[in-house]
């Protein structure tokens, strides 16, 4: 087994390769610079297991977009965080529709009292949890609106919230919008199966390839009405929900765990999660200091972190610096980006990068 923190400049992305498997897991900030990094892995056959988005920040999705829109790399499935399927599904089915509706009625997404965690938690007395034999919804999903959608911005997309108030609520929903439907109509052309993932809280549940979904359950898309889109589109753009971040797990017998922890801190875990000893820990937001509560949940000995993200002063937090294993692509003080290449030999992971200089 093979783990591998690919230096992305600004985000995530974590390429897993097992004898039977690959797996990647997010795709970075910049949609064509990832593609030059996973040519350089000579991935046979140009074909990946599974891709996997664990949350909606554009340092994390814009290069999944970029991978899907080359049309250079195969995949056997996909997952997605489930409020993007909804949107796309709803923005498909009702498009201009929705633009009238806030044209008329002008929802102010400040003043509203409205609590994001029903769209981005599963609510379980009225969404069906699916076991992992059972079909998601998405044949349904209009990829021609999104694509109509995403080469005509203008027609579709920037005049009718001309008529908000709020440029910066504007911009930022509109480019979340855009990404979205980019992503979304870029999976269902990819001809990869697809599941849709929805925060649960602690879950460890596994819908195959030996990754377990530590905080969330494979759930169906909903068609939003229109003031239900828009207010999942603003608290997507513009609320701090890196609690939601799906999270997961690759483990299987006699070898150490990964925890790819995404932006979440952990607080899902009560109290803590064990880890095998040697396992492997993705730096949680990239090591952020908001994040440090997260590093007190983890146990387990002889753990290594891995942290992709660019060099800043702000990072890492003293939670990451606390860490005794600890490498990152491009450490605070500016070294040298590195590939960082965890190679499993047995008993323990080996790598040739230089240990964290932060």
């Amino acid at each position: 087994m093979k783990l591998t923190a690919l230096p992305v400049n600004v985000g995530d992305s974590f390429l897993l390769r097992d004898k039977d498997k690959i797996i990647l897991v997010d795709g970075g900030m910049n949609k064509t610079h990832i593609l030059n990094l996973l040519r350089q892995e000579k991935i046979p056959n140009n074909h990946i297991d599974l891709l996997v988005c664990t949350h909606y920040d554009a340092d994390h999705i814009n290069g999944i977009i970029g991978i899907l829109k080359s049309q250079k790399f195969t995949f056997k499935e996909i997952w997605l965080p489930e409020i993007l399927g909804s949107i796309g599904y709803t923005l498909s089915e009702k498009n201009f529709k929705l633009f009238k509706d806030l044209r008329e009625h002008k929802i102010d997404f400040e003043s509203e009292n409205f609590e994001c965690e029903s769209i981005l938690k599963l609510q379980k007395n009225k969404e069906k949890h699916l076991d992992s034999e059972e079909n998601n919804t998405f044949e349904d999903i209009n990829t021609k609106v999104l694509d109509d959608f995403v080469d005509n911005q203008r027609l579709w997309y920037f005049e009718p919230f001309w008529y908000y108030h709020d440029s910066d609520i504007d911009y930022k929903m509109m480019l979340t919008l855009n990404y979205t439907a980019s992503l979304i109509s870029n999976a269902l052309h990819s001809g990869a199966y697809i599941r849709w993932f929805k925060y649960n809280g602690y879950t460890h549940k596994t819908y195959g390839f030996n990754l377990y979904s530590e905080n969330a359950l494979q759930t169906d898309i909903t068609l939003y009405d229109s003031k239900l889109f828009f207010l999942a589109l603003y608290h997507l753009s513009l609320s701090d929900i890196n609690k939601y971040s799906l999270v997961y797990m690759y483990q299987k017998e006699n070898v150490p765990d990964v925890l790819f922890s995404a932006d979440s801190d952990l607080h899902f875990y009560q109290p803590q999660v064990a880890l095998k000893d040697n396992s492997i820990v993705t730096a949680p937001h990239h090591g952020s200091s908001a994040n440090d509560s997260a590093y007190l949940r983890i146990l387990g000995k002889n753990l290594t972190f891995i942290r992709s993200d660019r060099s800043q002063k702000k990072r890492p937090g003293q939670g990451y610096l606390n860490q005794t294993h600890r490498y990152c692509t491009i450490c605070r003080n500016k070294t040298t980006k590195q590939k960082i290449e965890l190679n499993y030999n047995s008993s323990t992971f080996t790598t040739m990068a230089k240990a964290c200089q932060c």
